[in-house]
């Protein structure tokens, strides 16, 4: 049996992120870029599409273009809307065609390296692997390789996350990778750091392919990719894609762990008005934002909070996370929030505690009261309000002296109820808090800031810190009432660069600090 491209655009269709596949980039679009680029390799070649009743505009140009290539289009028999939907697609692609493996790749790779491309498939086929994959290159880069046996196998599998929207097909099988047979290709050059896409699949990732596109072109390998960014860190700082916002910084409890015990700005809500200013300017400049109602305070708090909750998922945000203690998720809430589609809306439970002592000891509540067992119960109802909720949730529990015999349990209560359990380092914000980690797992080697390069703070008032470890913004960049958002994101560039150049200790905030290495949603 012969082997095939699948030029896969079913998924990313029903993503909407198909359309900046034809987006023109210096007089050629993604797939023309990438189709050419295929063509001149001797194996079979078909781009799939989705079903007929889906047809469109963009699909239709994107016949077009196949047809200029003399590539055969197919379209896919069920609509695909999740990794679990793609792999039956495949499945069923596979059982009307005599092909022995499928090399899956995506129509907004204009940076494929095809050179990369066939050593991946020479491992492949000389391992006689199930699934050959690239671990450390940018999203982009190079396919996933699948072979008949290995799509039926993880199809019949029994999904743990039904619903998984990655684009990896090793995100479906992680948990049991002992079960196939497995090729890996590990990059030369670590793109891991930079977290970051090499796709045309935003409006952001067409800004960075622009970009790079002024220091190589798009037949340059992969290496090159990476230098060009090393030397050229400004490539990557686009505009915030994680911003966090202190919609008030009052809270109801007295956290021995927080940094709001040091905390000697004034204690007030965010205006309205300030809040959709945030809003309308991040929604109107990408579609990929992600914001999280963060930092010093308790956003349930704001006498305002659903209708600011509200606002932004009704905007073009692309996800909404609400950090909560979760002490005030009434009925009323939960229903409120359980309206919203699971896509726009993440809710992350800080509990930090398996019993009522410990809990206590680590959230004392400023009335006295204990809220241990309020708060389990309120985690416990939102869950089960409807199933979607526990799609996305998360339940948190932070590492520390205090609490690390009681990791194991809290994972395996929580577990019952939510896959979704976020083990957190401690984090003593530039020394301001006592050391209480378990361990230190900090890399030994440092790299630069992945917050610098995407992260933005907003605190209650309109200030903007340095970043979230400032937590009394001692270094004010900017103010959001008197200044816009790009404004305030150019003076944080400097910053960045310094970062990106590794000259940390020119930073005296980064010179001390050792949350460079963790990362966000």
């Amino acid at each position: 049996m012969k082997d095939i491209i699948l030029i896969d655009t079913t998924w990313i269709h029903y993503l909407q992120t198909f359309k900046y596949s034809l987006e023109n980039i210096n007089g050629k679009n993604s797939l023309q870029i990438l189709l050419e680029k295929l063509s001149k390799l001797n194996i079979d070649k078909l781009l799939l599409l989705p079903p007929k009743n889906e047809l469109d505009d963009s699909i239709k140009a994107a016949i077009e273009i196949a047809k200029n290539f003399n590539i055969a289009t197919e379209f896919s028999k069920i609509v695909v809307r999740n990794k679990k939907e793609q792999l039956e697609t495949l499945s069923i692609f596979l059982s009307n065609n005599n092909y022995e493996n499928i090399i899956l790749l995506y129509s907004d790779s204009p940076f494929i390296d095809i050179d990369e491309l066939l050593k991946l498939y020479n491992l492949h086929k000389e391992g006689k692997a199930e699934y050959t994959f690239g671990d450390n290159y940018a999203e982009g880069l190079v396919p996933e390789i699948l072979s008949r046996n290995f799509i039926e196998k993880v199809k019949e599998k029994n999904y743990k996350k039904p619903d998984i929207l990655s684009r990896k097909v090793f995100d479906c099988i992680e948990d049991d990778i002992n079960k196939y047979f497995i090729e890996v290709q590990v990059a030369e050059k670590d793109f891991s750091i930079k977290r970051f896409e090499l796709t045309a699949s935003s409006k952001r990732n067409i800004e960075i392919i622009k970009n790079l596109k002024k220091f190589v072109d798009f037949n340059c390998s992969y290496i090159d990719l990476f230098n060009a960014i090393e030397e050229h860190p400004e490539i990557l700082h686009i505009f915030p894609r994680y911003v966090e916002i202190e919609i008030t910084n009052n809270c109801n409890l007295n956290c021995s762990f927080c940094p709001r015990i040091k905390m000697n700005r004034k204690v007030e809500d965010m205006h309205f008005s300030l809040f959709k200013k945030i809003i309308d300017q991040l929604a109107s400049a990408y579609d990929d934002i992600i914001v999280s109602f963060t930092l010093m305070g308790e956003p349930t708090m704001h006498p305002f909070f659903v209708e600011f909750v509200d606002y932004a998922i009704n905007s073009k945000i692309f996800n909404i996370i609400i950090e909560t203690n979760g002490t005030l998720f009434n009925n009323e809430l939960i229903k409120n929030l359980s309206s919203y589609p699971i896509d726009k809306l993440t809710i992350l439970f800080g509990i930090d505690a398996i019993n009522s002592a410990t809990y206590n000891k680590l959230r004392a509540s400023y009335d006295g009261k204990n809220y241990f067992e309020t708060v389990r119960n309120n985690i416990k109802n939102f869950l089960e309000y409807r199933s979607e909720n526990r799609l996305r949730t998360f339940i948190q529990i932070i590492k520390m002296e205090d609490n690390k015999k009681e990791l194991e349990d809290f994972y395996k209560f929580w577990e019952k109820f939510t896959g979704n359990i976020v083990i957190q380092k401690y984090n003593n914000y530039l020394n301001l808090l006592p050391d209480r980690e378990i361990a230190d797992f900090t890399p030994l080697d440092r790299v630069p800031c992945w917050h610098l390069q995407r992260d933005i703070e907003i605190f209650s008032n309109g200030s903007v810190p340095l970043c979230k470890q400032d937590i009394n913004c001692s270094k004010l960049i900017g103010n959001l009432n008197n200044e816009t958002i790009i404004e305030i994101w150019e003076k944080l560039k400097k910053y960045y660069i310094e970062n990106a150049k590794f000259n940390f200790n020119d930073i005296k905030e980064c010179s001390i600090c050792d949350e460079w290495w963790t990362f966000n949603f």
